[in-house]
């Protein structure tokens, strides 16, 4: 009898052990399936963020209310004394917001300038004379680009030449700051993957800060 208990008791345990064992089997296949569908999603989802990236087209958004400053530094004058004209450096900084799908480069030139005399502070009979250009004419600002969104700070070192409505300049010694036009820019996208590219046209305003020599 007692023979008979204890192999009916193994038998139990047996059968206990084979059902813990088949349930455990069983939730680690549902684990696994269910890995397997969430490995399948995501690699669905990043096919479709590359496809979606490999297809959308590049932005690029300028900065619209940038503002370059020119300081006046050598003067030539008029037989009467008075300011004909003067040179004058400064810098343009601005901002950029670039979208793009792959690696790129990112350059910045200047296209030419357009003189704005509204103010009335420049010589109406040399208003195209008056000018703004690179300290060095080759130069441009370039900079790398990664897939997505980049904000790039930029900046251009400029020169200007400036013909000023004499009867608009203050006294001897006196510092007056005013706008004399915009500067006309390409900001240029070249995609190292596709080899495409894109331009955006974009200008900014130029203002020079000039203190009226003593002599």
């Amino acid at each position: 009898m007692t023979e008979k208990t204890t192999s009916g008791k193994w038998n139990k345990i047996a059968v206990i052990i084979s059902v813990i064992s088949l349930s455990i089997s069983l939730g680690l296949t549902i684990y696994s399936f269910k890995l397997t569908e969430q490995a399948n999603e995501i690699s669905r989802k990043s096919l479709e963020l590359e496809d979606i990236l490999a297809n959308y087209t590049s932005v690029i958004d300028a900065e619209q209310h940038a503002v370059g400053l020119l300081y006046a530094s050598g003067f030539s004058f008029y037989p009467n004394g008075s300011i004909e004209s003067f040179s004058s450096y400064g810098h343009l900084n601005f901002s950029l917001k670039v979208i793009t799908p792959h690696y790129g480069n990112v350059s910045v030139e200047i296209v030419n300038f357009t003189a704005d005399n509204s103010q009335l502070v420049l010589n109406t009979e040399k208003l195209n004379q008056t000018t703004v250009s690179y300290v060095w004419e080759d130069e441009k600002y370039h900079s790398l680009v990664v897939q997505g969104l980049n904000s790039l700070d930029a900046s251009l070192e400029l020169k200007g030449v400036v013909y000023p409505d004499a009867s608009s300049l203050p006294a001897k010694g006196e510092t007056i700051e005013f706008p004399i036009g915009w500067l006309n820019l390409n900001a240029t996208l070249f995609d190292l993957q596709n080899h495409v590219t894109t331009t955006q046209g974009f200008r900014e305003l130029i203002r020079v800060r000039v203190t009226v020599p003593y002599s």
